[in-house]
């Protein structure tokens, strides 16, 4: 079982949400930068809030998905022209879903981190030396445990992470929702780094209006039952 699991916060998009993720001591939160995205948050936004409270021992992650590299290169130099190149290299992480090819990954300098979904061919990517991790949305892993090949799934990922030696190099992430329920099992298939929560409905009294109580609690909760897992 995973000793040591850090948690993610994503789709962050005001200053509330934002001091109160830093005063719970969250180190790892994630911006979502698709355009069509409920948490879509504006680079200006982003940048203040990064101005406001960065820290130096935390990861922001910057999520798009099939976004023009251009389009993302700004963003990473508007990054480092107010914050540094050596910042940018070890404190932000590109985030990608969606299906484009190696090369594209290739272009940008920072890390970055990558969805799983079945229907893209994700094998091809296990290579490159700029791979920081790979996000498991816990509806496919219960997906695939219905149909029976959640075991022959993990023996490929873990044969992918081996033949390209990956192991103390990639983060397997576990994407889960609020009302989620952990089962003990996950930790025995994946050695798990991070397990992240997006901001959404569940935590929100309205409309990109976060009820931060709900979450501050939610978030407690999760750690405590992960806690009681780990001793059990």
């Amino acid at each position: 079982m995973t000793s040591s699991v850090d948690w993610k916060i994503d789709g962050v998009y005001d200053d509330r949400t934002m001091r109160a993720l830093s005063e719970i001591g969250t180190r790892h939160i994630g911006f979502d930068f698709r355009p069509l995205s409920l948490n879509f948050i504006q680079n200006h936004i982003f940048q203040d809030l990064i101005f406001r409270y960065f820290n130096s021992n935390s990861k922001y992650y910057l999520r798009f998905e099939n976004e023009k590299d251009f389009v993302v290169q700004s963003f990473l130099d508007s990054i480092s022209e107010r914050f540094g190149e050596k910042t940018l290299i070890n404190n932000f992480v590109l985030e990608f879903s969606g299906d484009m090819p190696k090369e594209y990954y290739q272009t940008f300098k920072v890390p970055f981190i990558w969805h799983y979904d079945e229907g893209n061919s994700w094998q091809e990517l296990m290579g490159l030396d700029n791979l920081k991790g790979i996000v498991l949305d816990i509806k496919i892993l219960e997906y695939l445990h219905v149909q029976g090949r959640l075991h022959s799934f993990v023996q490929v990922l873990y044969q992918l992470i081996q033949s390209h030696k990956r192991f103390d190099l990639l983060d397997l992430i576990l994407k889960i929702n609020w009302d989620s329920h952990i089962i003990p099992s996950l930790f025995e298939f994946f050695d798990l780094g991070i397990i992240s929560l997006g901001i959404g409905p569940e935590v929100e009294e309205c409309y990109r209006n976060v009820d931060l109580t709900r979450m501050t609690k939610q978030y407690h909760l999760f750690k405590s039952n992960l806690n009681n897992l780990q001793q059990g």
